[in-house]
């Protein structure tokens, strides 16, 4: 379901000679600079959950991926703030960007520990970046549902820590639990709202996947705070399986 596109007499009606968005939210669109206030205002809560995981979670001392974490939390509420404020496609591909941006992170680390021992670089954050945005434009054109990339990138990483659990025996997964609930609920006040299942087009303060962008947001942090608990794991000789504690004090 697509969103339909803006009049012709719209700001942001330029856009659209690169296409329209492929999701149309239940928020009706407005005239304006902000066409969809509810779905673009709620981007803020990435913002401020980009300067409490640098305040907060430790990450400076963490792994060098997870560094930038706050950073990349920042440019994914600009990102998608811009997106839901015009509709348009192109700024909906800087929307994708802005969500591989961060979940790459946990997921590369992730793969790392799991023993690929160069998924924690910055060439390889590149290479997995360009390769998610290559099949975005590609699995658009063709009419796949592009959000199932985000899925594979967010279900990657949960399976990922499901499998370590056991080895890395990190001193609490209370964050991680967090994460995954907040993730959880997101998601589905997300689908309530593209299935119309709660939907009333003229609140501009509250919608579903607002709210969508809020749990996001708190699941951001909270892995944040879990996966500092790993520390850089690029140490760890091939085939062994210290714990964590063992690994940090190496």
């Amino acid at each position: 379901m697509g969103f339909p596109g803006l009049p012709v007499d719209h700001v942001w009606h330029f856009l659209g000679q690169w296409g329209w968005a492929n999701v149309d939210w239940c928020e009706e669109t407005v005239a304006g600079y902000v066409t969809e206030p509810a779905t673009a205002w709620s981007n803020v809560a990435f913002l401020v959950s980009g300067a409490a995981i640098y305040a907060t979670s430790g990450v400076r001392k963490g792994h060098p991926l997870l560094r930038i974490l706050p950073a990349a939390t920042v440019a994914l509420g600009l990102l998608s703030g811009f997106y839901h404020a015009t509709n348009a496609w192109v700024t909906q591909l800087g929307d994708f960007l802005g969500m591989y941006l961060v979940a790459g992170i946990p997921l590369l680390i992730g793969l790392e520990r799991f023993g690929f021992r160069r998924a924690g670089t910055f060439g390889a954050y590149a290479i997995l970046n360009a390769v998610a945005m290559a099949a975005t434009i590609v699995g658009h054109r063709a009419g796949f549902p592009i959000q199932a990339i985000f899925a594979v990138f967010l279900f990657g990483t949960i399976a990922l820590e499901l499998a370590l659990r056991a080895r890395d025996r990190l001193p609490s997964y209370r964050d991680f639990a967090y994460s995954l609930a907040s993730f959880g609920i997101a998601g589905a006040c997300s689908a309530a709202d593209v299935t119309r299942t709660v939907c009333d087009p003229t609140n501009h303060i509250v919608q579903g996947h607002a709210l969508w962008h809020v749990g996001c947001a708190i699941g951001i942090y909270f892995m944040a705070r879990h996966v500092r608990q790993v520390g850089t794991m690029a140490e760890i000789p091939r085939g062994s399986s210290p714990s964590i504690e063992e690994a940090v004090s190496a």
